[in-house]
């Protein structure tokens, strides 16, 4: 059995996925397998990984019709026979020592998942550092579900209120994407655990929080070892520039978490919805924010649009528990018309600003 299994779902990846499998084949820790999964590309995706396949046999390439990353992975969690498992992009790439340093860290602390930082390659050529925000380097039992998930759910009110009054970093939460983790197989396997396809962004959310709820143990390595390649072209930046496309993700995102609270609340008695209701509540002003940009469309429709999600029972839930917040000057207003429900001024106020060219920043 392999020590460490890699599954990397690729789509329309020509000029990325062989930098990608490079920097792993040139790994100073040599025990591992590669599954990659070719999504229906378009391009000569599904050419290169065959042609790496014949390079090396501890790469696997499997082709599917196009059906999205979570079904990617789906279908290779199985095929994977590592105690570890690593879910990689296959437009990013890894620094020489990475799996090295994981299956240290791993072994060393037997722990059932590993955390670790990352570069973010920008397209101007500058790499910025992001290490883990974490003060331990281990956690176990109840420290995970109190310390741990709180970085990966979503924003609470707390957090909220923090950044009104002016504390930097108070809305900095852990990226939550699958390559910061490395978990174990068997956790994985013996808790059924798989990737909810209805999701086109936030699947990663999901599944890490889940998995992080089964761990018994969490260790933390401040090393910052992955690569993440910024590109016009990903699909997260395509998604993030259209209102509606964030709308509608947000809105099965919303669905999502509250399955996921509730499988959490049934297994362990605990309510995580706290931890992420603040998420729901900064959503409906960035929705508006978007609504009202000057590249939105539909101008006469953009507040029903953006009203569909203010409606959703999981939004005013989080509406109704939203506390009244004292402090924030200007930022505040959005959120006391929200609380009173003047869903209509806000707009309008949020269209003010966006004519200003106000920046709407967490």
């Amino acid at each position: 059995m392999e020590k460490i299994s890699i599954i990397i779902p690729a789509y329309n990846l020509e000029s990325y996925i062989g930098k990608c499998l490079d920097s792993l084949l040139a790994q100073t820790f040599r025990d591992f397998e590669i599954y990659v999964m070719d999504d229906g590309s378009a391009d000569r995706t599904w050419q290169i990984l065959q042609d790496y396949e014949k390079k090396d046999t501890r790469i696997h390439a499997f082709h599917q019709k196009n059906a999205g990353v979570s079904a990617a992975r789906n279908a290779l969690i199985p095929r994977a026979g590592g105690e570890y498992i690593l879910f990689y992009d296959g437009d990013d790439y890894v620094v020489p020592d990475c799996l090295e340093r994981l299956w240290k860290r791993a072994k060393e602390t037997d722990a059932d998942t590993v955390l670790y930082g990352y570069i973010f390659d920008q397209i101007n050529g500058e790499k910025e550092e992001h290490p883990p925000v974490f003060d331990r380097d281990i956690y176990e039992g109840g420290e995970i579900m109190r310390c741990v998930v709180p970085q990966f759910i979503g924003v609470n009110f707390g957090d909220i209120k923090r950044w009104l009054d002016g504390v930097p970093g108070a809305l900095h939460k852990e990226n939550v994407a699958l390559w910061r983790s490395m978990p174990k197989r068997s956790v994985i396997q013996d808790n059924g655990l798989l990737f909810d396809t209805n999701l086109k962004v936030g699947e990663d959310t999901c599944f890490t929080t889940e998995y992080l709820t089964k761990c018994r143990k969490v260790a933390i390595l401040n090393d910052c070892l992955y690569f993440l390649v910024e590109r016009k072209t990903s699909a997260i930046y395509t998604y993030e520039s259209s209102a509606e496309k964030v709308r509608k993700g947000k809105t099965k995102l919303l669905a999502a978490r509250r399955s996921l609270t509730d499988r959490v609340l049934a297994e362990s008695g605990t309510d995580i919805t706290p931890y992420w209701q603040g998420t729901v509540v900064m959503s409906v002003i960035q929705l508006a924010f978007l609504y009202t940009s000057k590249t939105a469309k539909g101008v006469s429709h953009r507040y029903q649009k953006w009203l569909r999600y203010v409606r959703e029972e999981e939004t005013q839930r989080a509406i109704s528990a939203m506390p009244n917040f004292r402090s924030g000057g200007v930022k505040k207003i959005p959120f006391a018309l929200l609380k009173k429900h003047m869903y209509a001024l806000l707009f309008l106020a949020v269209g003010a600003l966006n004519l200003t060219g106000y920046q709407f920043e967490r």
